[in-house]
């Protein structure tokens, strides 16, 4: 592999119109691929029909036309994706060395992997998020459990119906019905049909789901328990690669620069997407707990990226009237990112799901600040309780509000903590293990011509 060697990422979102975890870990990589001499392209779908290429932080991004809201779920296995030729014809035209991609949605998904795939591209798929194996999206069954990981389409299918709002005993009646019981209502257009063919649905899923465990030459994970999932689902231990989250070498040397002052209002936060998933109702509900003696302070960052989003975000704001600890700051950004963070005592983490990071962890303990998080996922897995951060049970109001008042009662741990959290890694060493990763394809390639 060498410095001419044209590299191309795929994902569902991308900058400027949408901002996350996966967009920041896709245009960071890009990033240092660039300041190496490598050709860096990003591909992404405009959900608004338009075909367009700009530049974005000195990257090239392309999106491609997709039938607008064509980026869902995808609970079934194969739908095909319309305008998928303005996809093709571009990616004839620019003929990448490698394929990367990092997102599986219906318009980013099985489509553009076969074809990927046809062109005798070799391809990588880094899994960011479960929601290719987890329809409910948190990997915590009913709710609660948390989940192997493993697809069984029956007892998948009854715990989605469950988050839909249908009692368990329900649920697992509707997921356990004959195929002739199916077969009899698929014409009809109702919710129980809808239910009924769920199941169906989900085992052409996981067959989709070994097509590309197969198809793909490199399948890359960003936390322990998405490559433990993977393995459970048939993944092949040869072909999987454990990475990490890296940050810019400026984030990195921001907690020596900082000094752990702690003030007589310790000052929570939240910085993220407003979205139910995120947990801030939880938040939100656990502050609001506190007795009113407990003066703290919780500033909310957050994003909305679509009327779902605004929603929820009135909802949190009419939950929180009248307590005046609760704030809403607006979006975090680069351009005031060092101003918010030099702020915080403690950020919160409570998401309703098992994270794979989140990167905004990682950037608060790249300035020095201690995360309180939920106890499943990539917090776990990063969190040492009492040492680095604290751990509370995921969804639980009363759990996170012990661990709030742990801290103000008790307002050194935030500096033992601080003192406890790892050197975070930087993107440079992330990029140099990708970049081995595609060398090997590559070799592997050169060697089978």
């Amino acid at each position: 592999m060498h410095n001419s060697t044209r590299i191309l990422f795929l994902c569902s979102w991308y900058y400027p119109d949408s901002v996350g975890g996966t967009e920041a870990y896709v245009q960071s990589l890009a990033k240092e691929f660039k300041s190496i001499g490598l050709e860096v392209t990003v591909a992404a779908p405009a959900e608004d029909g338009e075909e367009r290429r700009y530049v974005h932080e000195g990257i090239l991004v392309y999106r491609y036309p997709v039938f607008p809201n064509s980026i869902d779920e995808g609970l079934s296995g194969k739908k095909e994706t319309e305008y998928f030729d303005f996809f093709v014809n571009w990616l004839d035209k620019i003929k990448p060395d490698i394929a990367h991609v990092h997102s599986f949605t219906q318009s980013c998904g099985w489509q553009h992997i076969e074809y990927i795939k046809k062109l005798n591209i070799p391809l990588v798929f880094t899994m960011h998020a479960s929601d290719l194996f987890c329809i409910r999206g948190t990997m915590l069954r009913w709710g609660k459990l948390v989940c192997d990981g493993k697809m069984r389409p029956h007892l998948c299918a009854a715990c989605y119906l469950q988050r839909q709002g249908i009692p368990k005993l329900f649920a697992w009646l509707v997921s356990s019905a004959p195929v002739g019981l199916v077969r009899l209502f698929k014409r009809m257009q109702n919710r129980v049909v809808t239910a009924l063919t769920l199941r169906n649905n989900l085992i052409s899923r996981r067959n989709l789901l070994e097509e590309i465990l197969s198809s793909c030459d490199r399948i890359c994970v960003v936390s322990r328990w998405l490559y433990d999932a993977l393995i459970i689902n048939g993944a092949l231990k040869e072909r999987l690669v454990y990475l990490w989250v890296g940050l810019p070498a400026n984030y990195i040397m921001q907690k020596a620069q900082r000094k752990v002052i702690v003030q007589e209002k310790i000052r929570f936060a939240f910085i993220g997407r407003f979205t139910a998933i995120k947990g801030v109702e939880l938040l939100v509900k656990a502050i609001k707990k506190l007795p009113a003696r407990i003066n703290v302070e919780l500033c909310l960052y957050g994003r909305l990226n679509n009327l779902e989003d605004a929603a929820y975000f009135n909802k949190l704001k009419k939950i929180s009237y009248a307590d005046t600890r609760i704030s809403f700051c607006g979006e975090i950004t680069e351009a005031n990112r060092r101003e918010i963070f030099s702020k915080i005592d403690v950020l919160v983490v409570p998401s309703l799901c098992l994270e794979a990071g989140p990167l905004v962890a990682l950037e608060a303990n790249a300035f020095g600040i201690p995360v309180i998080g939920s106890n499943v996922g990539g917090m776990k897995e990063t969190i040492i309780d009492g040492f680095n951060g604290i751990l509370f049970e995921v969804g639980n109001v009363r759990s996170l509000t012990e661990a709030i008042k742990r801290i103000y009662f008790n307002p050194g741990l935030i500096k033992v903590m601080s003192e406890g959290i790892s050197q975070v890694k930087e993107v440079g060493a992330l990029a140099t293990k990708v970049f081995n990763v595609y060398s090997d394809i590559l070799s592997i390639k050169r060697g089978s011509i």
